[in-house]
């Protein structure tokens, strides 16, 4: 039990150092490249200065030193997810998408600018993610290259956008009907770009041999953290406005499994994911931070 709590302890200690590192980049990135009066530029800069969660960023972190990569080999990638991430949300918080008012515990991007200058936020840092690889300067043109296929194929019609059109589709009559379909529509919306975090964390440790596999794991674990999305929807203090998806009558993974169910599958889902990494090496830093966000509240 003992060694179990010093385990965890280390895990956190390790989390704790790369969020740490990874905010020092990512405001430098925010001060390079959104500082100015325009009111574009304020826009993204709002958009990327909430409390976010970090949660790509730091398996893309935690894969790469379990794969032996150096963090500056790995933070412009890390960098460029969350940029995509930051992205999907101003976009999905727009009245034409899911309509919200909050989000991170603050006013959304078109409630505090116009819905006009959130689109074109969204489109800034869209691009710019890209920018942030191509200027690396730790990483040889072949890894970028790799790294900007990777995250425009989890970003794109084939991954998280195609995954958004279907979660629209869903409100409609005849459309997503079934489990099955529910999980395709979240291994594309949420699993692609946890599977890109993994996937590019072995690109920037020169293991793209073993990018496939470690794809296949995160988007798997992408499945389990949507379902916790969907149980917190209802809750209150997470920093959105809680109930949503029910309002809005949205195929969520309540609409077919109760909740203990639901918490079920979410631990079978994170252990088949799991199972992928353990086979490949990765160290239980890695598997700690994929419990965090299995029990998460936030």
């Amino acid at each position: 039990m003992m060694q179990n709590e010093g385990n965890r302890n280390e895990m956190g200690d390790t989390t704790s150092e790369l969020k740490m590192h990874f905010e020092g980049a990512w405001h430098k990135m925010m001060e390079e490249l959104y500082k100015g009066p325009e009111s574009l530029l304020q826009a993204v800069h709002y958009s990327c200065a909430g409390p976010g969660k970090r949660v790509r960023p730091l398996l893309l972190l935690l894969a790469g030193r379990s794969l032996g990569a150096r963090m500056e080999s790995c933070m412009s990638a890390a960098i460029a997810l969350e940029m995509i991430h930051c992205y999907s949300l101003v976009h999905d918080d727009l009245p034409s998408m899911d309509d919200d008012d909050f989000r991170r515990g603050r006013l959304t991007t078109h409630k505090v600018y116009s819905e006009a200058t959130a689109i074109l936020a969204g489109d800034a840092l869209l691009t710019d993610s890209f920018l942030v690889i191509a200027r690396d300067t730790f990483l040889g043109d072949s890894l970028k290259v790799a790294l900007m296929a990777e995250l425009a194929k989890a970003a794109g019609s084939q991954g998280m956008a195609l995954g958004q059109g279907l979660d629209m589709d869903t409100t409609r009559p005849l459309a997503l009907k079934t489990s099955e379909d529910l999980d395709r529509m979240h291994s594309l919306k949420t699993g692609a770009l946890l599977g890109a975090s993994l996937a590019m964390a072995a690109i920037c440790a020169g293991r793209p041999d073993l990018s496939q596999k470690m794809r296949t794991a995160g988007s798997t674990i992408g499945l389990a953290f949507q379902i916790m999305d969907d149980l917190l929807d209802e809750s209150q203090g997470t920093g959105k406005s809680a109930g949503k998806d029910k309002a809005q009558d949205k195929l969520t993974y309540l609409s077919f499994y109760s909740r203990d169910q639901a918490i079920h599958l979410a631990n079978h889902w994170t252990n088949e994911g799991k199972a992928i990494l353990k086979d490949l090496g990765m160290v239980s830093e890695l598997m700690g931070y994929l419990d965090l966000l299995l029990y998460r509240e936030f």
